[in-house]
């Protein structure tokens, strides 16, 4: 079906633009006035070969675009008041739209909008564009719809992304100064013993001395870096690709997983913040009213780490079976012992919901405490570490001076004897 670009105001007398499917120009007007919306200006196409042409257009401009958490969050947020305020669904759409400055989500809405406007249910035109919105935001607005409560259930859920999205930000913020500082000094020491070591070197062979171990190390440390930094750069690229691509194979994802929570300091982290995460989502779908083996599944993905997306799928196992929630995640060995005993506490109470939410908040302060502390323990190591490159670099170049000075004035005082 050919595409169109348009140009109009919609029945408040704002401008809007955007595209749309239709079999013909006339069709497409026909379309826009149905959404009150009057098109000034409207790019015919003739052919497929043009309509191609404007769908390429298009994904150019959104080609450097990316849509991320927080800008899912403000859809589901204006989606969730224009709803509760009365507004039918296809304008509500409409309206969402007209606000996105981003074109790849403003292509995504429109083309959501037209799906609602055919009759296609919310989430079935949602699930349409999983670039855009995942299987969590599908899913609960399904719910949301079905339960009659969708405006209720975007607030849950432009809640959870909002949450999301201001915890990531916060980790990022932390970890920027301390990987700032450790780029740069790696740059300065790079440059360090490949700039200015080999010019030293020059100088120290006029002396026509042996030179000191620390400062041979020294030198042979420079020359092996300025002659095969390319291949240090090429080691360094190949192994991230390895990695990459071995971390892209079941067994691989899972073995990588496993190091990542294993490793000393961040691996405790890395489970908090997955816990975080399994806990909040969790919770919020369930008191969205998606069933709970539903809500495993959709949680399997989320946790981003595949020893607890192995975990959780056991439990939805057991689960399916008749056992409890806290039984088999007990059993994995993976979850930390106050989960097990908030989940058991919520089943037993009927409150699972807010014991998962209790959980999650818990150990979103935990994360940001490790977090202060591990970016407090990064600066002074590195720190630390510049120092004793620079320590190890003054020694280095200051004992052969030394020595000179100290062969010249042996050499005096030997000419004063004579």
């Amino acid at each position: 079906m050919p595409v169109f670009e348009y140009r109009g105001v919609n029945e408040k007398g704002k401008p809007v633009k955007g595209i749309i499917d239709a079999d013909s120009p006339r069709a497409a007007r026909a379309k826009l006035r149905k959404q009150n919306i009057f098109a000034s200006d409207l790019t015919a196409e003739v052919n497929a070969a043009q309509s191609g042409l404007l769908e390429r257009r298009f994904r150019l401009r959104s080609l450097f675009e990316t849509v991320n958490v927080m800008d899912v969050a403000v859809v589901a947020r204006q989606l969730s008041t224009l709803t509760s305020a009365g507004m039918p669904l296809v304008a509500a759409l409409q309206a969402t739209l007209e606000q996105q400055p981003k074109q790849s989500l403003q292509k995504a809405l429109t083309k959501v909008r037209e799906r609602v406007n055919e009759g296609l249910s919310l989430a079935d035109a949602l699930r349409e564009h999983p670039r855009i919105f995942p299987e969590l935001f599908v899913d609960m607005v399904k719910s949301g719809e079905a339960s009659g409560a969708l405006d209720i259930v975007l607030v849950r859920l432009a809640d959870y992304l909002e949450e999301h999205a201001r915890n990531s930000a916060k980790l990022k913020a932390v970890l920027t100064y301390p990987a700032l500082m450790l780029t740069v000094a790696g740059i300065i020491v790079f440059l360090i013993f490949t700039k200015a070591i080999p010019q030293l070197k020059g100088i120290f062979e006029t002396m026509g001395k042996a030179l000191p171990p620390l400062t041979r190390t020294l030198i042979g440390i420079g020359d092996f870096l300025s002659a095969w930094w390319w291949m240090l750069a090429l080691g360094a690229v190949a192994a991230v690709f390895a990695v990459n691509r071995y971390g892209k194979t079941e067994n691989g994802r899972r073995h990588l997983d496993l190091i990542k929570l294993r490793f000393p300091i961040t691996g405790e982290l890395i489970l908090k913040i997955s816990v975080a995460r399994f806990a909040r989502t969790l919770a919020t779908l369930l008191a969205s009213g998606i069933p709970i083996l539903k809500a495993l599944e959709i949680v399997e993905a989320v946790v981003a780490n595949r020893v607890l997306a192995d975990a959780i799928q056991d439990a939805r196992a057991s689960i399916q079976e008749g056992a409890s929630i806290s039984a088999p995640l007990r059993a994995s060995g993976v979850f930390p012992p106050i989960l097990i005993h908030m989940v058991a506490i919520g089943e037993q109470s009927g409150q699972l919901e807010d014991m998962l939410g209790k959980v999650a908040n818990a150990y979103d302060s935990e994360v940001a405490t490790a977090t202060m502390q591990l970016t407090s323990l990064l600066e002074p190591v590195i720190i630390l570490l510049m120092a004793g490159i620079v320590v190890f670099i003054a020694l280095a170049i200051l004992q052969p001076i030394f020595q000179l000075n100290q062969l010249t004035t042996a050499c005096a005082g030997f000419m004063a004897v004579a």
